[in-house]
């Protein structure tokens, strides 16, 4: 009785594929695990501190920016729908984490001077909740409608007074509404 042994060949380029060639002589390729989009990226300036968050191009971005209370203070920024949040180097050293279905970053807010947010293209949705450092909302592609809900959410009165610095908008490619 002979064992035959499934041979492996690997396929050659950059997007390299592992081969197996099956008893029969024809080739099948494997499948690889799930990869995931990132529709956002979070990162902080490791001299000057400022937090940069980039929205991707070509989607529709519900972001809220809040601090969450505590002996150490929090800032979290979150996302709706379905976008995908990632971490940069600096700000996973800055101790920036993100919640189990990365739609959540979350660190201390004394690792950020300053915010950016780039919505970048398409109708996006900023809601500023608090902010304790100066926030600026400027989409690179602005064409499409944006709106900043400065203390609430969806239009809802809110208290503006848990924002202590300020907030900048900065629209020239297309219209933002401020609620």
């Amino acid at each position: 009785m002979s064992i035959r042994r499934r041979r492996r060949a690997v396929a050659s380029g950059p997007c390299a594929l592992p081969l197996v060639r099956p008893r029969s002589g024809s080739m099948r390729v494997e499948s690889l695990e799930r990869r995931v989009l990132l529709t956002a990226t979070l990162e902080i300036n490791a001299s000057t501190h400022a937090l940069s968050y980039t929205e991707q191009s070509g989607f529709s971005n519900d972001t809220t920016v809040q601090v969450i209370a505590g002996a150490t203070p929090m800032l979290q920024i979150s996302e709706g729908g379905t976008d995908i949040i990632g971490l940069g180097a600096n700000a996973i050293g800055a101790g920036w984490t993100l919640s189990i279905d990365s739609k959540t970053a979350t660190g201390p807010e004394s690792s950020a001077s300053s915010i950016l947010i780039d919505t970048n293209d398409g109708p996006d949705v900023v809601v500023v909740k608090s902010a304790d450092v100066p926030v600026t909302i400027s989409p690179t592609n602005g064409a499409s409608d944006d709106e900043v809900d400065i203390g609430g959410a969806n239009g809802d009165p809110g208290l503006t007074e848990a924002i202590t610095s300020s907030v900048t908008i900065r629209n020239t490619a297309g219209k933002t509404s401020v609620v």
